[in-house]
């Protein structure tokens, strides 16, 4: 009996390519999701504007696009920093998960 394959969202490597803006999202070294940012001053310090959020459709429906963006979030907490969730995804992600992520706001 074969053993079932490991859910791919947990699967998921994900990286923040800072020159980029973009944190990315690797499954067996393939770029497979990405979360674009742009960086804002502000009178509370920097912030980044969540802009994008994309997974390439063969990949679409897995779960990737919220690990994508789960780790993404807890990068900039851990950096001290605030989100604006302009993209829709993660806008979205936000609202459906206040408890984890309304401090970052």
């Amino acid at each position: 009996m074969s053993t079932p394959a490991k859910d791919p969202a947990a699967r998921l490597v994900v990286t923040h390519d800072e020159p980029a803006h973009r944190y990315e999202g690797r499954l067996d070294g393939e770029l497979v999701a990405l979360a674009d940012y742009v960086p804002q001053d502000t009178d509370r310090g920097t912030v980044l504007a969540f802009v994008h959020t994309e997974v390439v459709p063969e990949h679409q429906d897995e779960g990737l696009a919220g690990a994508l963006v789960d780790a993404a979030l807890r990068d900039v907490r851990e950096r001290g920093l605030r989100v604006v969730p302009a993209c829709s995804f993660v806008r979205l992600h936000v609202r459906r998960h206040p408890e984890r992520y309304a401090d970052l706001l």
